[in-house]
């Protein structure tokens, strides 16, 4: 028997390792989509000119 931390919730069926693989698949693609979005509000157009001209 695997030794179990007491206060770990249990879980009564184990993920199988594709299950576990998308979901971190899905959670590091929100969390980089995320970043692209955070990127993308902060950044300006190219075509505006640099502030000292």
């Amino acid at each position: 028997m695997p030794n179990r931390d007491a206060n770990a919730p249990h879980d009564p069926k184990p993920k199988t390792d594709q299950e576990q693989t998308d979901k971190e698949n899905k959670k590091r693609k929100e969390h980089d989509d995320d970043l692209l979005d955070e990127t993308l509000d902060e950044s300006f157009p190219a075509s505006d000119p640099p502030a000292n001209y």
